[in-house]
């Protein structure tokens, strides 16, 4: 840790509308660390963005970043194609590392991600908020003492919103598929996948991916699959663009069912229906910041010395998925999920 008395120092990388409207005033709330320094394109107009966060020393070069003695690890809010290069000399700095999704735009660079920060003796932790909303935490924990009995069948639903969207439009690198990894699945459909290993403790074995005619620029607007996982029961993932979603989750077993509602999205919070049985029960979770909880919950792994929540080799193991799906898309056949091993 740094010597500034304020807990672990934070190093933004990237002063994009993500960092605007979440990862920055996350990290100013935490009481685990504080906001050390950002980097920027334009280090000259970031003053005013970054001041309601504290007073970070602004650089306009990752290497001086890296080499402020008061960061302690970054959080890299950056392109996808740019993850790798970033987290590489990250981890040659001795930076403990948080990567925005996905942690790759392929399963050779996620791997070779994994393999520096693991030589280094840092952590590395993949963005995958969904896994740090109450209502995903409780349901997970359901599934895992066997509420559900055996599963059966899962799925995960998350696609953005097309229609009346506010903000402002997205970055022009997110419509390029060399820098994103692929289509509008990038977006939203790797945080479906790894939430669905996450509430159902399996691992996917093998795919079958389709993508929409109508896709925009050459890449997907929306993908859907079916998944097999390791324990025989079978998947649903969908991920992309639609002019009005509705994101949920549902696990079945041959005890019963969830539901989560509400809770897919940037905002923690939901509802959770259960029907076991002959007894239907409702949890209403009230609205959390899934940010703050993701950041101190790295935090807390690294003091612990114990692999992030979600960790490199998840964030790997999704990359392994996400290229099976993109082949199975291409081919129309299903296509085998090669296992993650890290050596």
């Amino acid at each position: 840790m740094s010597s500034s008395g304020q807990g672990f120092g934070w190093g933004v990388v990237g002063l994009g509308r993500h960092t605007r409207r979440y990862v920055g005033s996350a990290i100013a709330a935490s009481a685990s660390g504080y906001l050390a320094a950002v980097c920027t394109s334009d280090p000259a107009a970031a003053s005013d963005i970054v001041a309601p966060w504290g007073r970070p020393s602004l650089y306009g070069q990752l290497a001086d970043l890296l080499a402020d003695p008061a960061v302690d690890g970054v959080f890299l809010v950056s392109p996808n194609h740019v993850h790798r290069e970033q987290v590489l000399a990250a981890a040659a700095a001795g930076k403990h590392v948080l990567c925005e999704k996905p942690l790759a735009t392929t399963a050779a660079d996620g791997q070779a991600m994994v393999l520096a920060c693991r030589d280094a003796g840092v952590a590395l932790g993949v963005g995958y908020h969904l896994r740090h909303n109450a209502v995903h935490v409780e349901a997970r924990r359901l599934v895992a003492a066997g509420a559900l009995g055996d599963l059966r069948y899962s799925e995960v639903r998350y696609a953005h919103a097309t229609a009346g969207a506010a903000g402002s439009p997205p970055s022009p690198w997110r419509r390029d598929p060399a820098k994103t990894g692929g289509g509008a699945f990038m977006g939203t459909g790797v945080h479906a996948v790894d939430l669905l290993r996450f509430l159902t403790g399996r691992e996917v074995t093998s795919v079958a991916a389709r993508r929409d005619a109508n896709a925009d620029g050459g890449v997907e607007q929306l993908l859907a699959a079916v998944l097999d996982l390791d324990d025989g029961s079978i998947a649903t993932v969908l991920g992309g663009n639609l002019p009005r979603p509705l994101n949920e989750v549902v696990i079945s077993g041959t005890k019963g069912t969830l539901r989560c509602t509400g809770s897919v999205g940037n905002h923690g919070g939901g509802v959770l229906e259960l029907r076991v049985g002959d007894a239907d029960e409702t949890i209403t979770i009230a609205a959390h910041d899934v940010y703050l909880r993701e950041c101190d919950a790295f935090v807390e792994s690294v003091l612990a010395g114990r692999d992030p929540d979600a960790s490199g080799t998840d964030g790997l193991w999704t990359a392994r998925i996400v290229d099976a799906l993109y082949r199975s898309a291409a081919s129309g056949t299903q296509v085998q999920v090669d296992r993650v091993t890290v050596a």
